[in-house]
């Protein structure tokens, strides 16, 4: 069997516990994940380098989830597939509204692990048929680590806390 090669990761999201989780839970399935806690600062990353997926909160300090979709779809567009977003807004029905017509996966939070693997396997195809923003190898899809072991004991639905 060949190695699997991990997905660059990019979480985005103003909430330090859920950065902290998610990146674990990423890395424990064998992903590499670098972390922003706005869109500002995702933004400077994306134009830095290539990340295979972008986990994203909609609500953030100094530059929210749908305004920097929306300078992605100007700027990096391919990356605008390559999207989930996070929300603990479902209620609004402004956030609702984005992420239906946006037509991106979204995860209500908190979330557990399965919601995240769920939503990563839902922009498979994405992932693997376009091209990335830098030039650089496509991980062939039967190669995904999109699971692993989870601690003994562990809950694959307990949400996303420390």
């Amino acid at each position: 069997m060949a190695p699997q090669r991990a997905l660059q990761v990019l979480i985005v999201d103003d909430d330090p516990g859920i950065l902290s989780a998610l990146t674990r839970l990423l890395q424990r399935d064998g992903h590499t994940v670098q972390t922003a806690t706005n869109g500002q600062e995702a933004l400077a990353l994306l134009h830095e380098r290539g990340f295979d997926l972008i986990l994203c909160d909609l609500l953030m300090p100094a530059l929210d989830g749908q305004n920097l979709y929306g300078l992605l779809q100007w700027q990096l567009p391919a990356l605008c597939q390559r999207i989930i977003f996070l929300t603990g807004d479902t209620l609004s029905p402004d956030s609702m509204l984005f992420v239906e017509q946006c037509g991106q996966p979204w995860i209500p939070k908190p979330c557990g692990i399965a919601e995240v693997r769920t939503a990563m396997a839902q922009i498979l195809p994405a992932l693997v048929h376009n091209a990335p923003e830098e030039p650089g190898e496509r991980v062939p899809v039967e190669q995904l680590p999109l699971t692993g072991p989870l601690p003994e004991g562990a809950d694959p639905r307990s949400p996303l806390q420390e």
